[in-house]
């Protein structure tokens, strides 16, 4: 089972500047600092993926899914993950609503069919 985590702030910004997000976060971290790089390379690998996937048309961009998203359930999105099971790609989107419920969205990666949704 392949777990990609992205941060929707991560893929929203361009490259360069996420970078820099990513950089500023793990300098302030000096004394931990080996494992904040393998984790930020691991992290940028994996939203290489996603770009990859997204170019190649396999799934949706992230921004389409999040505008499927908010029309659906209006609110602040906490996090975002695409997930592969058994050859299905899935976006779980987590989304603070306007009543301040938490709600979790899975659509399919491919199409931005909303598979489930529900409280988390």
């Amino acid at each position: 089972m392949l777990l990609v985590y992205l941060m929707a702030l991560a893929i929203a910004l361009p490259e360069s500047a996420a970078g820099q997000t990513r950089s500023s976060s793990s300098s302030s971290q000096s004394s931990s600092s080996s494992s904040s790089n393998s984790s930020s390379s691991s992290r940028h690998s994996d939203q290489d993926e996603a770009r990859d996937a997204v170019r190649k048309g396999r799934i949706m961009p992230l921004t389409a899914i999040l505008e499927i998203v908010t029309k659906r359930e209006p609110g602040t999105v906490m996090e975002v993950e695409l997930e592969t099971k058994k050859d299905k790609v899935t976006y779980r989107i987590e989304v603070l609503n306007d009543k301040g419920r938490r709600r979790e969205i899975r659509l399919d990666a491919r199409s931005g069919e909303v598979l489930w949704a529900g409280d988390d």
